[in-house]
């Protein structure tokens, strides 16, 4: 898929919403901080979503470059394993990261899909301002 100006290489749909998400560096590293921080997704997709980051936490200090995610959707929470792909400097002195889900149970890769698909048919049902 284009969308005329650069490739996209996602196999999963995405739509931009905003959900509650909560990350930390996968414990069993020195350097990994066991808090807790939270964000709000910018976009999201069955296999990954965007989110701000705190700009002082270092993404790939954790065991294997690995987050904890929880994720809060309608339906209910969601966990997994991700890995970040890509930092993203968003020009105001904060950072986002893209992260790819590597551990997601069947039925919550399903859950998300589902809310990401609804979101993206409200969106495109939606009457112009």
């Amino acid at each position: 898929m284009t969308d005329g100006t650069k490739q996209q290489r996602r196999s999963d749909f995405r739509a931009g919403v905003s959900y509650p998400i909560w990350y930390r560096p996968l414990p069993g590293s020195d350097k990994a901080d066991p808090r807790w921080y939270t964000s709000m997704t910018s976009d999201l997709s069955a296999g990954g979503a965007s989110f701000q980051v705190d700009r002082h936490l270092d993404l790939w200090s954790g065991k294997d470059g690995l987050l904890e995610v929880q994720l809060f959707i309608p339906g209910g929470a969601v966990f997994a394993l991700a890995g970040p792909v890509r930092l993203i400097d968003t020009g105001d002195g904060n950072k986002a990261v893209a992260i790819r889900f590597v551990s997601l149970a069947p039925g919550d890769r399903d859950k998300i899909a589902r809310v990401v698909l609804s979101s993206g048919l409200e969106r495109s049902h939606a009457k112009p301002e």
